[in-house]
């Protein structure tokens, strides 16, 4: 018969070496699947940057209103919130806040982009036109 025992090491045991940081190059990721400029992409984008939003903000907080000033072809029912809808040369437009959709054919939320505090927006980007990319909602563009 063999017996063993077994008992705790005596000392102590070196310490794990502290983790590595690795820096990693930024990604860029786009619907084209592949990085474009705006004069390279088929449609026709329009960027407000945040100095035009500002000045916007002086008369209206609302996002609906400044694009509404700012882009031709933007327009907003004014019919009540629960029916009003937001549309581009008479087409649906499809809402992205970072690249998250916030309506789709399944689940139309009016007057999304009134709910939008123009204080937390950076940049604000129009791509005119339907594409595919971006789903069944967007027939007049993606904001």
């Amino acid at each position: 018969m063999v017996v063993a025992q077994v008992s705790p090491q005596s000392g102590t045991r070196p310490a794990a070496p502290a983790p590595t940081t690795i820096d990693l190059d930024t990604i860029t990721v786009t619907a084209a699947r592949a990085e474009r400029s705006t004069a390279e992409t088929p449609q026709s984008v329009q960027v407000i940057d945040r100095v035009e939003i500002e000045q916007q903000m002086k008369f209206s907080p609302n996002a609906a209103a400044a694009l509404g000033k700012l882009v031709p072809g933007y327009s907003m029912s004014t019919q009540t919130v629960s029916s009003a809808s937001e549309n581009y040369r008479g087409r649906d437009l499809l809402v992205m806040i970072d690249g998250v959709p916030m309506n789709t054919p399944l689940r139309d939320v009016s007057r999304i982009l009134s709910l939008i505090d123009l204080n937390t927006v950076e940049r604000i980007e129009l791509v005119a036109g339907a594409s595919s990319l971006y789903g069944a909602g967007a027939t007049g563009g993606t904001v």
